[in-house]
C-alpha cells in the first residue's frame, strides 16, 4: 500500500551528547537503562533487537512519539526473541555466546530494576524456544546438549521453569516421541503446550505434539506428512494454525486443525501455487495475519478464519515482509521489512527493519531491528537511539 509519509530524524548529535552525559549512553556495560514507570498498555510498546556489528542488544520503543530506549548491552552475548508477559510483569529472553560455545540460554529481564538473570543454573545443554504461561508464573523451553549433531538424541526435551523456586518439571523426552521438539506454544487457559516435533535426519515426516504436565506426550492426528513450522492456539483454544509444506523447495499453505476427535487438518486462507506462511491467530477477532507472495512480492495480509477474501496490508512495498506478529488488543501488528535483495542472504537481521501497520495497512512506525515483541511503554523521558542507527518514525495518531 502506497502511502506519503514524511519522516523525521528522531535524535540529534546535541541530544546524544546530553543522554550520553546522563549514563544511558551506548556503549556501557550491562543493562543499559531501566524506566521509571511501565504505562500498563502492552499494545503502546515494542520491544526487539538491534544490530551493532556481532553486538545483539535489547531496545524497546514508544509507539506514541517514537521514543527508543536501550534495556540491554552486553558485548558478550547476543539477545534475542523477546517476549513480555503482561502477567508477570516481566521479558524473557535468549542469550546466547559469541564466544564460539554455541551455548544459548533462556533469562529473564526486569525492565523497572534492569536485573537481568537466568532460570535456574546455567545448564551445558541449550535452552531454545521459551514461552510464557498465560499466568506468568513459569516458562516452558527446549532443551538439547551441544553434541547433538552426533549419533544420538538422548538429551532433549521440553521443560516447564516454576520462577518462584526454579523447579523444573519434565513433560517431554526425545525417548517419548522419538521426536525433537521445537516452536512451542502455550493454550490461553495454561492446559496445554502444543510442539512441533521433528525427527533427526528424517525429512517430511514432522508432527504436532500436544503436552501437558503429568500426562505423556499425544500426537495430533489426522494431519499430514511433511514439514511443520510455527503451531499456535486461535484465541479460544479450539484450534491449531500451522503453517505446511509438502516436502522442501515445494509451496507453503497454511493449515488449521479443530482439536476434537477425529478433526481433519484443512488450508486455511491458502491459494494454489502461492507460498503462504507465518500465519498468527488475533486475540480479539476469528482471523489471521500471515506471509503470502501471491501478490508478486512477499507481502502481510489479514483473512478471516472462516470465508473471505485476504487482503494484502502491504501492496506496493519494495521490501520483502515476515513475521507479522497482532498487538494484544488485535487493532496493530508489527512486522519485519527486508530490503528484496537482502531476502535470500543468511544474515539479514542488520539490514531488517521494524514496521508497524493498523489493520487497514496504515504505516504507524518504523524502527532498524528484528524480533519484535509486544511491551507496554515507558512514561518517563531520555529517548536514545541505538548506536550506529538514526531511526526514523511517524507519531501514532491517537
Amino acid at each position: 500500500m502506497a502511502q506519503r509519509i514524511t519522516f523525521f530524524r528522531l535524535f540529534t548529535r546535541r541530544a546524544a551528547l546530553a543522554t550520553a552525559l546522563f549514563g544511558i549512553c551506548v556503549g556501557g556495560a550491562g543493562v543499559g537503562h531501566a524506566a521509571e514507570l511501565l504505562s500498563g498498555k502492552s499494545s503502546d510498546g515494542l520491544v526487539f533487537i538491534v544490530s551493532n556489528d556481532d553486538d545483539l542488544d535489547l531496545w524497546r520503543a514508544r509507539l506514541s512519539d517514537g521514543a527508543l530506549q536501550r534495556l540491554t548491552h552486553s558485548p558478550d552475548h547476543q539477545e534475542r526473541r523477546p517476549q513480555w508477559s503482561d502477567a508477570a510483569k516481566q521479558l524473557l529472553l535468549i542469550s546466547r555466546n559469541i564466544d564460539g560455545a554455541m551455548k544459548s540460554h533462556v533469562k529473564v529481564l526486569e525492565p523497572i530494576t534492569g536485573e537481568l538473570k537466568g532460570i535456574g543454573p546455567e545448564p551445558d545443554f541449550l535452552q531454545r524456544f521459551p514461552v510464557w504461561s498465560p499466568d506468568g508464573k513459569s516458562i516452558a523451553h527446549t532443551f538439547r546438549m551441544p553434541h547433538v549433531k552426533s549419533k544420538t538424541d538422548s538429551d532433549a526435551g521440553v521443560v516447564i521453569v516454576n520462577l518462584e523456586d526454579n523447579n523444573r518439571q519434565l513433560i517431554a523426552r526425545v525417548e517419548q516421541t522419538n521426536h525433537r521438539m521445537l516452536q512451542l506454544d502455550y493454550s490461553s487457559n495454561g492446559r496445554f503446550i502444543i510442539a512441533r516435533g521433528r525427527i533427526k535426519n528424517v525429512k517430511n515426516n514432522d508432527k504436532l505434539w500436544m503436552l501437558r504436565h503429568g500426562t505423556k506426550p499425544t500426537a495430533v492426528h489426522q494431519v499430514p506428512s511433511g514439514i511443520y513450522a510455527k503451531p499456535e492456539f486461535t484465541r479460544d483454544d479450539s484450534h491449531v494454525i500451522y503453517t505446511y509444506r509438502a516436502r522442501v523447495n515445494r509451496p507453503r499453505d497454511i493449515m488449521s486443525i479443530e482439536l476434537a476427535p477425529k478433526s481433519r487438518a484443512i488450508k486455511v486462507a491458502s491459494t494454489p501455487q502461492s507460498d503462504d506462511h507465518s500465519a498468527s491467530p488475533s486475540p480479539s477477532r476469528d482471523e489471521i495475519v500471515f506471509v503470502s507472495n501471491r501478490d508478486g512480492s512477499h507481502d502481510i495480509f489479514i483473512s478471516p478464519l472462516g470465508e473471505g477474501p485476504a487482503v494484502n496490508l502491504t501492496k506496493g512495498s519494495k521490501t520483502a515482509n515476515t513475521s507479522p506478529l497482532w498487538s494484544p488488543d488485535g487493532e496493530r501488528i508489527a512486522y519485519v521489512a527486508i530490503p528484496s535483495d537482502m531476502f535470500s542472504q543468511g544474515n539479514q537481521i542488520p539490514h531488517s527493519i521494524i514496521k508497524v501497520v493498523d489493520r487497514k495497512g496504515k504505516l504507524l512506525f518504523e524502527t532498524p531491528g528484528a524480533h519484535p515483541a509486544w511491551m507496554p511503554a515507558w512514561t518517563g523521558n531520555q529517548p536514545v537511539a541505538p548506536s550506529g542507527k538514526q531511526p526514523t518514525k511517524k507519531k501514532v495518531t491517537p
